[in-house]
């Protein structure tokens, strides 16, 4: 990539996710100030993210060719882009992402990537309900929705159905307090969809070996779609237990990658195969895992914690297995 000013590089090439560390000048470093885990998007030639712009403010912008661009005529937002990319029924790039009117009426937009041009993805949402967390394949969007107050309906995991704004209940996921329970991501890949809840505060975790209770639970689930069974869950991850949180998800032709955090600083990206069982392929903690330019990536930090950045990992798929 060509060097680009004010931004760092480091790069970690996974060959069938056998890791070997490469130039320092072939990565891209995503701004600190985008929290603890920024949301990347990418697709075969770009990778997209939110920067912050103006006051609490954030601009979409995309890395090609190693040029950061901020897209025009996207409009900022009040937070980061909980974007997706992919293709809509007609082959065509997309964005998928969510806009709020205020912080509880939120729907889901698309971005055709050639021409900039935003509009809504029309899914009829009943006027007490907020959309958000989008993911997109081949034109069908998988996102999740909240009924604000309604403590009882929890957060509702939903798939589009056929072209008129129909979508249908895939799971219903409940807390405690509906304020502290909603999706953290998602992703559709085929007749496959997997996403992390979030929970918080949470007592259904064991103490710490210190006696603390968990202040956070974060569950991944994935499910077959048009198979009508319940959804399998893979991990349960609470502050209190060795797995502090899980992250990600990403589905690819080989199974399910997520990112299985063990503390503040360190973690693994596993693969989950259709035995649901875990297997480490790279001993690296990751905020975010998507595919972008040559293959899957992954923001992961760096530096020390006064100066913590977060990097684009470019790698390559795992062989089927």
């Amino acid at each position: 990539m060509r060097r680009l000013q004010h931004l760092l590089a480091a790069l970690i090439a996974l060959p069938a996710f056998a890791v070997a560390t490469a130039s320092a000048s072939d990565g891209v470093r995503i701004p600190n100030n985008l929290g603890p885990t920024p949301k990347l998007a990418g697709s075969g030639d770009q990778l997209l993210w939110s920067m912050p712009s103006g006051t609490n403010r954030y601009r979409l912008v995309r890395v090609v060719n190693g040029a950061v661009q901020v897209l025009p005529g996207v409009r900022s937002a009040e937070f980061p882009f909980d974007l997706d990319v992919g293709t809509d029924r007609n082959g065509r790039a997309v964005a998928v992402f969510s806009r709020c009117s205020s912080p509880e009426a939120c729907a889901i937009r698309t971005l055709n990537l050639r021409t900039l041009k935003e509009r809504p993805a029309g899914i009829d949402r009943p006027a007490n309900a907020t959309d958000a967390t989008p993911a997109i394949w081949k034109g069908r969007i998988a996102f999740s929705r909240r009924y604000p107050g309604i403590s009882e309906k929890g957060t509702e995991v939903r798939v589009t159905e056929g072209n008129r704004g129909a979508s249908r209940l895939v799971h219903r996921e409940i807390a405690s307090r509906q304020d502290g329970n909603y999706l953290t991501g998602i992703d559709l890949r085929g007749t496959w969809l997997a996403w992390i809840s979030h929970r918080d505060p949470v007592d259904a975790c064991p103490l710490s070996a210190e006696g603390q209770f968990s202040d956070e639970q974060t569950i991944l689930r994935r499910t077959r779609l048009e198979t009508g069974r319940r959804p399998s869950t893979l991990v349960v991850a609470c502050t209190s237990r060795t797995t502090t949180r899980v992250e990600g998800p990403l589905l690819t032709n080989s199974g399910l990658l997520a990112s299985h955090m063990t503390d503040a600083d360190n973690g693994q990206i596993v693969r989950y195969g259709t035995d649901n069982r875990p297997r480490v392929v790279l001993g690296q903690r990751s905020s975010w895992l998507t595919y972008g330019p040559g293959g899957i990536w992954a923001a992961a930090p760096t530096g020390n914690a006064q100066d913590r950045a977060f990097l684009a990992i470019p790698s390559t798929p795992s062989p089927a297995g």
